[in-house]
């Protein structure tokens, strides 16, 4: 049987992994889709590090446990958790829900006690070293904390939406938007150290706020010695106007914070050494990093100049490899052997993303977990003997394996998804290697049907481009390239120019030239595909979102050797999306190397609505009315220039979603998107002639 649309309500998303201390067990984070609610449930799991008994799960309940951190002594997890708390937060009002709050659970048994009880909620959770304390994030300040006009709050969910509908914003930054958050509404997110002494009472232990500031704080990490807490923030006067930041440290008793880092441009997950004195992270020094490569850093934890350990090493920290499988959000920072001789970090390299070993000292980096495949998140035991981490590969969505310390010793221990993948018939890519602009080597990977070969009968092609721009496809599982091999299409998939880990060079060839460099990439790659044989040239659609959708919108511009194209959450014209998006003002001046006002020929030159009218393609638009990272204005223009040409075309707009919706929107909205995506080739590419119209896809 082949994998359809509503293969998505039986999958089990996996991943966070986090090892015991002693390396015995692991907890991690199973996610799955709850097509009742229309919503998401997530549950923390216990496996045994050595395999020897089945997974199971911790926690139980219709919302989302996450994020599970072990205690020192290995007795506790202190997790995060949207269920209805036992002690509400002050001022909460009639009717209103609680934010995600900290719980913690006892492994020798019973129920979680609730920790935090805060109006904004609680993330982030990290123990002190001696057991007895937790660091966490909460958003302070803002509108609601301020005594509304005419002292009243309104009480009701009815009330409270009227009153936002009705309020009449003052707008002082640029920041005052962001997709999937909404207007910003004043609050900072900041630190908080709680006692767990006395959780679960009724009168929960009081947090004490460690750090403030108009500002936002994140990532924090305690010092061996728990004396100092280091953390992720922007301090300076011009943190309204750049998406830089900084690593920092704080006295844990409380104090002033004390900036380690350059302030030169990212600095991410910051990780202590054992014996304290340092402190690594990732991050560069390039402004606002359009295309930079993330690489490993450290700094001296009492100052000093921060010293780069990836100089040489051309290739990214982290996974950037994309995926619409809805993992749950995990540290990807590096993590320290226990000697402090070494640090281990994720690389994405060629479309796939492993883990590899780097001495402080120098020399080359060793691979501990490599392969065709995507580790998405990994845990080293605190003796170093053990390691755990979650991997995807192309035909299987991620589980959780353990190795040794050194990698060896590989082991599954869960395959959740076994049973689903046995009774599908799973579609495994070839691997193509082509030349693209200016000579490159670019890859590509093609996915034939179930059954289908080059010998076979020519099945109709999808071509599609990924997002970001500096993003890559590659060795991990998508559920919507499966559904369309599963639906009888081909489907072909490359990292052209722009993308992440083939080098900073490459990544950096796609600046001032996005269109213009990546399509030659596409093009040859789908020359190289056909040439593979088995797939009808004839009959051919592309589709991607975001800035993959930007790329759909140009090449159908350029050429009309596509029968259909689906564009999602895209963009058109660059002149029209700056200050209207979230992160353009910022992110596109970096990309595009300066401001409209400055450059405005080639802001039009990139802009495919300026080239609208040599498009003959059938166009589908899909756009979220929530998005903020490619506002659905784009997605209106786009509309109205065709159908102002006479080109086939149709527009769907999905309520209440944001730019992510394809990975974590309301679940029956992903599958209407699949679904009409579908449709839409199917009427263009199955019945060439376009009759018939749009139609169900069956997969309801």
């Amino acid at each position: 049987m082949a994998m359809t649309a509503r293969d998505l309500f039986a999958l089990k998303f996996v991943g966070d992994p986090r090892v015991s201390p002693d390396g015995a067990r692991v907890a991690f984070v199973v996610t799955t889709v709850d097509e009742e609610r229309d919503d998401y449930r997530s549950r923390i799991w216990l496996a045994p590090a050595d395999g020897s008994a089945a997974p199971r799960p911790l926690t139980a309940g219709d919302r989302q446990d996450t994020a599970p951190r072990w205690s020192p002594d290995g007795r506790r997890l202190v997790f995060v958790s949207s269920r209805a708390p036992r002690v509400r937060p002050a001022g909460l009002d009639e009717g209103e829900e609680a934010k995600p709050q900290l719980w913690l659970l006892d492994l020798a048994g019973g129920e979680a006690r609730q920790l935090t009880a805060l109006r904004e909620g609680a993330g982030d959770p990290a123990w002190s070293p001696d057991g007895r304390a937790v660091v966490f994030t909460s958003r302070t300040g803002g509108e609601d904390d301020a005594e509304p006009e005419g002292g009243k709050r309104p009480k009701t969910k009815e009330e409270r939406a009227r009153a936002k509908a009705n309020r009449v914003r003052v707008i002082g930054t640029l920041k005052y938007k962001f997709d999937g958050q909404g207007f910003f509404d004043g609050k900072r997110r900041h630190l908080f150290v709680v006692d767990v002494d006395g959780a679960g009472g009724a009168d929960l232990p009081e947090p004490r706020q460690l750090t403030d500031g108009d500002c936002h704080d994140g990532a924090p990490a305690w010092s061996p010695d728990g004396g100092t807490i280091a953390f992720t923030s922007y301090r300076e006067p011009d943190e309204d106007v750049t998406f830089r930041s900084d690593i920092y440290v704080i006295p844990a008793a409380g104090g002033a914070p004390r900036k380690l880092s350059s302030s030169r441009g990212s600095s991410a997950a910051p990780a202590w050494s054992p014996d304290g004195r340092t402190i690594a992270y990732l991050g560069h020094v390039e402004g606002e990093g359009a295309a930079a490569t993330t690489r490993l850093w450290t700094v001296a934890a009492d100052g000093g100049a921060p010293v780069c350990l990836t100089t040489d090493f051309d290739r990214d920290l982290g996974n950037s490899t994309l995926t619409d499988q809805t993992l749950p959000a995990a540290a990807a920072g590096p993590a320290w052997t226990p000697d402090g001789a070494a640090l281990l970090a994720l690389v994405s390299d060629g479309g796939t993303c492993g883990l590899r070993r780097f001495p402080v000292a120098g020399g080359p980096p060793e691979t501990l977990i490599g392969g065709a495949r995507v580790v998405t998140a990994f845990s080293l035991s605190v003796d170093g003997a053990r390691l755990v981490f979650a991997a995807t590969d192309p035909t299987a969505p991620a589980e959780i394996f353990a190795a040794n310390g050194d990698g060896r010793g590989e082991r599954p221990l869960t395959a959740l998804n076994r049973d689903l993948l046995a009774a599908r018939d799973v579609a495994r890519p070839e691997r193509l290697r082509f030349t693209g602009y200016g000579g490159d080597t670019i890859d590509g990977w093609l996915l034939r049907p179930p059954g289908a070969d080059a010998a076979g009968a020519p099945v109709p092609l999808i071509v599609e481009l990924h997002g970001g721009p500096h993003a890559q496809y590659g060795a991990a599982f998508f559920h919507e390239f499966q559904v369309f091999a599963g639906r009888g299409y081909a489907v072909f998939y490359c990292n052209p120019h722009g993308s992440t880990g083939y080098g900073e060079r490459f990544a950096k060839e796609l600046l001032r030239a996005w269109g213009e460099k990546a399509m030659p990439d596409v093009m040859a790659g789908v020359d190289a595909a056909l040439a593979r044989g088995g797939l009808d040239g004839d009959r051919m659609g592309v589709t991607g979102g975001s800035y993959g959708g930007y790329l759909t919108n140009w090449i159908v511009t350029q050429t009309d050797r596509f029968k259909a194209a689906v564009t999602q959450r895209s963009y058109c014209n660059s002149l029209a999306v700056f200050g209207v998006d979230d992160i353009g003002a910022i992110s596109d001046v970096a990309e595009l190397g300066g401001h409209p006002w400055e450059i405005p020929d080639l802001y039009l030159r990139l802009s495919p609505i300026m080239h609208v009218a040599k498009v003959k393609t059938p166009v589908l638009i899909e756009h979220q009315e929530l998005d903020y990272r490619c506002p659905i204005s784009q997605a209106e223009q786009w509309f109205a220039a065709l159908k102002k040409l006479g080109v086939p075309t149709q527009f769907i707009r999905y309520p209440n979603e944001s730019h992510g919706m394809s990975r974590d929107g309301q679940p029956a909205h992903r599958l209407a998107r699949l679904d009409h995506n579908l449709a839409w080739f199917d009427r263009w590419l199955k019945n060439p002639d376009g009759e018939g119209g749009p139609h169900d896809s069956g997969d309801k």
